[in-house]
C-alpha cells in the first residue's frame, strides 16, 4: 500500500468521525443537521429494531464510516493535485481535536443522541402496570390515578367502537362500557423521540376492569 493510500484512509477515517461529531454536537441548538445522521439511521432501522434513532454506538460508528468514504473518495479523485506530506500533516494536526469532538459526542450528559431518563420510565410503566390490578372496580382505578396526581378522562360508550388497535393489543368497547383513559407525560427521550406512558381502562357495566394498556408511547417528529 503506497504513502498515498495510507495516509488517505487515515485523514478520511478521521475526517469522518470528526464531522459526525460535530453532526452530533450541533444537535444541542438545532434540529436541522439530524438529516445528515440518517445514513446511519437507516441502516440501523434496518438491523436493530429501537425507537427514536436506533442503537446509537452503531448510528454513529456506520454514519463515521459513510462520510470516512466519502472523504476518502474526494481525496482519490484528487490525489494528482495533492501532496502526500500535506496529507499527513494535516491528518496529525486534526487528530487530537477529533479525538476531544468523538469523547464529547459519547458522552451523553452532553450530547442529546443518547437515551436519557429510559430507567425512570421503565419504573413508572411497571409502576403503574402493578398498581392497575386486572378485576378492579372503576372506583378502585379513579382512586389509584388521582393519587398518583395523574388526570384521566372518562366516557361511557354509546355504540360498540374499537377504542385501541395496534401490532400487539385491540380494545373494543360494547355498549353502556366506560372508558377511562390517560397520558402521563415523562421526562424520558430516545432522539428524536420523547415517551409518554399511555392509559387506557375498559370497564364493563358491571364496573369491573375488563381490559387494560399500560405502555409507554414514543412521540417522535
Amino acid at each position: 500500500m503506497s504513502n498515498f493510500l495510507k495516509h488517505s484512509i487515515l485523514l478520511a477515517t478521521i475526517c469522518g468521525v470528526a464531522f459526525t461529531s460535530l453532526i452530533v454536537l450541533a444537535l444541542n441548538v438545532a434540529f436541522f443537521p439530524a438529516i445528515f445522521l440518517a445514513p446511519g439511521g437507516v441502516l440501523g432501522s434496518l438491523l436493530v429494531r429501537s425507537d427514536g434513532l436506533g442503537s446509537v454506538p452503531f448510528v454513529l460508528g456506520a454514519n463515521a464510516i459513510f462520510y470516512s468514504a466519502i472523504f476518502f473518495s474526494v481525496l482519490f479523485l484528487t490525489k494528482h493535485s495533492i501532496n502526500v506530506d500535506s496529507v499527513r500533516l494535516l491528518a496529525v494536526r486534526l487528530a487530537i481535536p477529533t479525538a476531544a469532538l468523538a469523547l464529547i459526542a459519547c458522552t451523553p450528559r452532553l450530547s442529546p443522541v443518547w437515551p436519557r431518563g429510559m430507567v425512570d420510565l421503565a419504573k413508572t410503566e411497571a409502576g403503574l402496570q402493578a398498581a392497575i390490578l386486572p378485576d378492579m372496580t372503576l372506583e378502585q382505578a379513579r382512586t389509584v390515578l388521582q393519587s398518583r396526581g395523574i388526570e384521566f378522562e372518562e366516557e361511557e360508550e354509546k355504540s360498540p367502537v374499537v377504542v385501541l388497535q395496534n401490532a400487539d393489543t385491540t380494545i373494543q368497547a360494547t355498549t353502556g362500557d366506560r372508558l377511562l383513559t390517560s397520558r402521563v407525560h415523562t421526562n424520558a427521550e430516545q432522539f428524536p423521540c420523547n415517551y409518554e406512558v399511555r392509559i387506557l381502562l375498559l370497564f364493563g357495566q358491571d364496573g369491573r376492569l375488563q381490559q387494560r394498556y399500560v405502555r409507554r408511547r414514543s412521540i417522535c417528529p
